[in-house]
């Protein structure tokens, strides 16, 4: 019976999760650790922006079997954050063994000590981060210093960003040279506010290259047409960015030595192109490149606008060359989407579901201001007239606009954009303010006009004419206005045009959504009282009917 008892207490001993996890087996539990150590570096970076290796230490405080593995297997030592003390870094580097390694600076600059601390070990060097490293003196940079001499054959990753360089001249800058002689596996290159040293020979084997605020120096014909000669030869090239960087070469070239205006080049690999730099700069640029249909462009141009002189004009527009036939996102975006506040103008297009051949298609454009922030909304004539020629010959789905554009747009301005895209079948403005031109709009009333004036000031329908208008948006199924100013005659010219696009012979819509906002608390009674008369009227003619005031408990 003693024997029975004692062989079942071990059995029961043994399942216990403690025990299990002390049986897993050490490949195992090195799975275990570099899951973690992803999981967490993921985590990290989505909220401070911030690589940060070597999470898993934290594992190595469970047990002593946890912790001499982590000691002991040099897989998880791989990446090395040098910011630290030096015992550290040299501890780490030690315990990495001889496989490929991964460097990482942040937030301080390398010294000299860790320098040759890394100085053994870059014949193994993977990848070389350095991100936000306070700029050195010319001549001064150890960094720098180390990578303009060394040799390191399994480099494929180089990034550095050097800190903030507004307004420090670029003589200034810290001179990088990489010489793909001693690089020969460089695929990534991401460099900011540095000085590079002309070689055109690093671009035809790179697959992305990211240059943010850079000079380059070692020649004095560095122009835009050697740059553009120089890309020519990126046959691999999946990812280019250039910020502040295409406009500095522009303006090195004189006006009669441009020999780029008729040149095309294609870049067929290419899957993602950024480019940050003034209107003229990302025009004359997108001229001369070619790619493949389903890349996503994003574009953000910078103009010196003084705020009193900006105009609604073609803001979105100049961004892009003058036959923009090219841009195949153009024409390929199902979903779309047009900003326009006060501190942005923007336009954001992409294909939803992706198709099945050609796969998806990604548009942005943006314009910003160099001067500061600018009531962008006095452009919301002008910028909606830009999307429905950019996007003239997309077959639209989604259409979603977001800005105070009950301000400057009516009845009319607001036909002229839904009838240009009657394969919408979701509709969403977000802070249009008052909602009475949109919805008119949809009723599609030429000629006469739907008398709604009475409804909004007095409360009180004045009727309408019973015409036969062209329908608007004849796909539209769900409809959503947030940011609206309450009024009392909203829900009626809301019933209205229900009731009309109906007798048009158009489907009810399966969802119908209204958010209130305003500055001052409406007449709480007035709002429930005036909701509960016309909501079950309205309910009556949409599937799924749901509102609310952000300013009052619901």
């Amino acid at each position: 019976m003693a024997v029975r008892d004692s062989k079942r207490k071990r059995m029961d001993e043994s399942s216990t999760p403690r025990s299990m996890i002390a049986r897993l087996l050490c490949e195992l539990l090195v799975e275990i650790f570099l899951l973690y150590d992803a999981a967490m570096e993921q985590s990290r970076l989505c909220c401070y922006r911030q690589l940060c290796p070597c999470c898993w230490l934290d594992l190595m405080l469970v047990c002593r079997r946890w912790r001499k593995i982590g000691v002991s297997t040099p897989l998880l030592w791989r990446c090395t954050e040098l910011s630290r003390e030096s015992a550290w870094c040299k501890l780490a580097l030690a315990r990495s063994g001889a496989l490929p390694i991964q460097l990482l600076w942040k937030n301080a600059p390398p010294t000299q000590e860790h320098v040759e601390l890394v100085h053994p070990h870059l014949q193994r060097v993977q990848k070389l981060l350095l991100t936000e490293v306070p700029a050195s003196p010319v001549g001064k940079s150890p960094i720098a210093s180390m990578l303009n001499r060394a040799n390191m054959p399994l480099l494929d990753d180089l990034r550095l960003t050097m800190g903030d360089s507004e307004g420090v001249s670029s003589q200034m800058w810290t001179k990088v040279e990489v010489d793909l002689s001693r690089c020969p596996l460089l695929r990534f290159v991401a460099l900011s506010s540095v000085s590079i040293r002309w070689t055109p020979a690093m671009f035809p084997k790179l697959r992305r290259l990211q240059l943010k605020r850079c000079v380059f120096h070692g020649s004095s014909n560095v122009t835009y047409d050697a740059f553009l000669a120089a890309l020519a030869t990126c046959v691999s090239l999946e990812r280019l960015e250039l910020t502040s960087t295409v406009g500095s070469l522009s303006s090195r070239t004189p006006a009669t030595q441009v020999r780029s205006d008729g040149r095309v080049i294609d870049l067929p690999a290419l899957r993602t192109l950024v480019l940050r730099d003034a209107p003229a700069v990302t025009s004359r640029f997108l001229s001369h490149i070619r790619f493949s249909p389903i890349a996503a462009l994003d574009v953000v141009g910078t103009i010196s606008t003084p705020p009193a002189q900006l105009v609604s004009q073609d803001l979105l527009i100049s961004l892009l060359p003058l036959d923009p036939s090219h841009i195949h996102p153009l024409r390929r975006v199902t979903c779309a989407t047009l900003e326009c506040s006060e501190d942005k103008l923007e336009i954001w297009g992409y294909t939803d579901p992706p198709g099945p051949d050609a796969g998806d298609a990604e548009i942005s454009l943006a314009v910003t201001n160099a001067l500061g922030d600018d009531d962008w909304a006095r452009c919301a004539a002008g910028s909606l007239a830009n999307f429905r020629m950019l996007f003239a010959h997309a077959p639209l789905t989604d259409l979603r606009l977001s800005g105070e554009y009950a301000r400057a747009l009516d009845v009319r301005a607001w036909v002229g954009l839904l009838a240009a895209f009657p394969t919408v079948g979701i509709l969403e403005v977000d802070g249009c303010g008052s909602p009475v031109a949109v919805l008119v709009a949809l009723a599609r009333s030429s000629s006469p006009q739907l008398e709604i004036g009475a409804t909004v000031e007095g409360g009180r329908s004045a009727g309408g004419h019973s015409t036969d208008p062209e329908p608007v948006l004849p796909a539209l199924y769900s409809l959503a206005l947030m940011f609206l100013d309450w009024q009392t005659g909203v829900a009626e010219v809301l019933l209205t045009v229900l009731r009309r696009r109906l007798a048009q012979g158009l489907p009810k819509l399966d969802e119908l959504y209204l958010e209130f906002e305003a500055s001052r608390r409406p007449d709480e009674e007035d709002y429930e009282n005036t909701m509960n008369l016309y909501g079950e009227d309205i309910r009556g003619l949409v599937a799924s009917f749901e509102y609310r005031h952000a300013n009052l408990s619901q």
